[in-house]
């Protein structure tokens, strides 16, 4: 299940769920009034005796209606707490973070890479492959700092061995594969690099 459908099924529990319980504790509110009416109103105890059954049908879709949009803003305030609770850690978290994410853009290294062997469109690919670099490049340096950053653009010190083979799109993934070593390399050091302080870790959770 996707984030979109997690959304969707915390929201139809928190609509649905909770429904009967807040029924039935209202709908015996409005039989305690309606019977302290009929009391004193005997034509209108005469009225809601007729219409008694539909009391908890009533109560229930208006109890729905209102969860529609008061669910949504609980669900809000829930991941906000949970994001404040993944981040009040202080730097451990935060290292954590930038691991993953950094883990996340190796990953999608290795796809790109993976796809060198296909001839059919190496603009896309390569587009796809700066994309990425992009991306990249920036969160090294927006959270470990400008040296991190010029690391992961310098392929000096590296194993990659260039070679004038002619294999379909050598050029790209020999140029993808000594970033994805900077990669390995910079997550190494994620502990020991000091962290930018204007870091925002919520905005990569």
């Amino acid at each position: 299940m996707g984030q979109r459908g997690q959304f969707y099924w915390k929201w139809f529990k928190g609509v649905v769920w909770s429904a009967p319980n807040a029924t039935d504790f209202w709908a015996g509110i409005i039989g305690i009034i309606g019977q302290i009416v009929a009391h004193f109103v005997p034509d209108v105890g005469a009225l809601m005796t007729t219409y008694l059954w539909e009391l908890p049908i009533w109560v229930f879709g208006a109890i729905v209606i209102l969860r529609l949009f008061a669910v949504p803003f609980q669900i809000w305030k829930e991941d906000q707490a949970q994001i404040a609770a993944l981040t009040a850690h202080g730097p451990d978290r935060q290292r954590l973070i930038i691991k993953n994410r950094l883990g996340a853009f190796l990953e999608e290294a290795r796809e790109l890479t993976a796809q060198c062997h296909n001839t059919e469109d190496a603009a896309a690919l390569e587009a796809r492959m700066n994309q990425l670099l992009t991306s990249a490049g920036t969160f090294i340096e927006t959270s470990l700092g400008a040296g991190e950053a010029a690391l992961f653009r310098n392929s000096v010190g590296t194993s990659t061995i260039y070679s004038a083979s002619g294999k379909p799109n050598e050029r790209l993934r020999i140029g993808m594969t000594w970033r994805m070593e900077r990669l390995v390399q910079i997550i190494q050091r994620v502990d020991t690099v000091p962290i930018n302080v204007d870091f925002n870790p919520n905005a990569f959770i």
